[in-house]
């Protein structure tokens, strides 16, 4: 779970030469939220914090300016916060909530990013374009694939591993024992691998037909564009090295749980910050570059340009003041 689902900052600021500034982050693993509010100058008499009637905002008050935030998160009733006034500009303190917010349930977010817990053997999936179906229903189980570095974990870190055939020579062990970083997990008929942006699977799962670019054949690392069999629109990638195995783009498709249900789709966007996010936590990267499709070259990838992405913090989100605009 990114720390999308763990954290959520706001900041507020009132449009003054010498503002209050107010930073709140939620904390849900401890039920609290941690304010800090930046006063122009130390804290005195005047300085005062004060929560609304319905526990939803926070206001500070110092020296004739005053300030206030909307939270992100209900404080628990009957909760006085309070301050110790002193020779400094930072006043913290923190706030026990209620509950935590629905948005940022964990489970809320993985149905939300339409994670294996929250697929069924009943689910229905459709081309974003001509609503046709794409996958069949002989398909009725979903896996998550794990993180992108469970191989080296599971080679340096556990215990017991799998049976190898020490016979083997140690540059094939590697892809045969099943769990070295030369090893990959494969979809297999019947059963579809989730991972943040894609779904994998069979060809023959699903209603698709590979475009094989003859032009790619001897690039192993290209792959060839996934079309959906009724509209002819891309919806996916195939491997260059096993064309039978599929992905399909999340953003390229629409999804409901079973036929009860409304069908829902999702922006390209929501799912590649979640998938910066999972990578800013998992290998401690924040610059990124992010290369599209050149759309003059049918399929073909762009590697000359690109958007240079960094990411300062995982979830640090700016708000408007409730009285003024930032």
């Amino acid at each position: 779970m990114t720390r999308l689902a763990q954290d959520e900052v706001i900041l507020s600021k009132c449009c003054d030469p010498d503002p209050i500034y107010i930073f709140a982050e939620l904390l849900p693993n401890i039920g609290q939220i941690t304010v800090i509010a930046a006063l122009p100058s130390d804290s005195n008499d005047t300085t005062t914090v004060t929560l609304s009637s319905d526990r939803e905002s926070l206001s500070v008050a110092h020296g004739g300016r005053f300030a206030n935030l909307k939270l992100p998160a209900l404080v628990r009733d009957g909760f006085v916060p309070g301050i110790d006034v002193g020779s400094t500009r930072n006043v913290s303190l923190r706030l026990p909530i209620s509950h935590i917010p629905n948005e940022l349930d964990p489970l809320e977010l993985g149905d939300a990013l339409w994670s294996a817990s929250s697929m069924t053997p009943y689910t229905q999936v459709a081309c974003r374009y001509c609503h046709a179906p794409i996958v069949k229903e002989s398909l009725e189980t979903w896996k998550d694939l794990p993180s992108d570095n469970w191989a080296e974990m599971m080679d340096f870190w556990h215990c017991h591993k799998p049976d190898t055939d020490d016979s083997l020579e140690s540059g094939h062990n590697s892809f045969h024992k099943g769990y070295g970083a030369a090893s990959s997990i494969e979809p297999t008929l019947g059963i579809a691998l989730v991972d943040i942006m894609c779904f994998h699977l069979l060809q023959t799962d699903c209603y698709v037909e590979v475009n094989v670019n003859p032009a790619r054949e001897s690039d192993q690392e290209r792959q060839h564009s996934v079309r959906c069999t009724s509209c002819k629109q891309s919806i996916g990638a195939a491997s260059n090295t096993d064309p039978e195995q599929v992905k399909l783009y999340k953003w390229e498709i629409r999804l409901r749980k079973d036929s009860s249900m409304t069908w829902g789709e999702n922006s390209e966007q929501k799912f590649i910050s979640a998938q910066l996010l999972s990578m800013i936590e998992s290998q401690g990267v924040r610059r990124f570059i992010v290369h599209g499709t050149d759309m003059s070259h049918e399929d073909q990838e762009d590697d000359s340009t690109g958007i240079l992405v960094s990411g300062a913090t995982d979830d640090q989100e700016s708000k408007k003041d409730s009285a003024k605009d930032m």
